[in-house]
Formats: C-alpha cells, sequence, structure tokens
C-alpha cells in the first residue's frame, strides 16, 4: 500500500493573517479566537512557515519572514 505525500497547498488569506498576526506577537490562542478557529488548527499553520515560540524566549526566525511579507 502506497502512502501518499501530503503537499501544502497555496495558504488561504486567513492563514495569512494568523502569520502575521503571531509574529506581531500575538499568542495562538489570541490569534484563534481573532480568525474563530480552534488552538490546533491555528498551531498547525504555523507550524509550517515559522518556528513557534516557546515561553519567554524569541524563535530563530519568524513568520513573517518565511512568507515574504
Amino acid at each position: 500500500m502506497a502512502e501518499r505525500a501530503r503537499e501544502r497547498s497555496e495558504p488561504k488569506n486567513w492563514e495569512y493573517d494568523a502569520v502575521k498576526l503571531y509574529a506581531q506577537g500575538w499568542s495562538i490562542r489570541q490569534v484563534a479566537q481573532r480568525i474563530g478557529c480552534d488552538y490546533g488548527t491555528i498551531r498547525r499553520v504555523l507550524i509550517w512557515p515559522a518556528t513557534l515560540r516557546t515561553r519567554g524566549s524569541v524563535p530563530r526566525r519568524t513568520a513573517a519572514l518565511a512568507f515574504e511579507i
């Protein structure tokens, strides 16, 4: 049984918005509430273009750079 490769489709407008808000310093929960999605959905969207922040640390690269905003 061959496994299908998961390809990343083109990001949707709300995904760009989520990345921008996260890059501005919003928490994942704040972004989720603003966009109207649950925490897990936003986290999955952010994992692709960005290094997620840990509590109290600075990310090595920002989400804005990954999307070339």
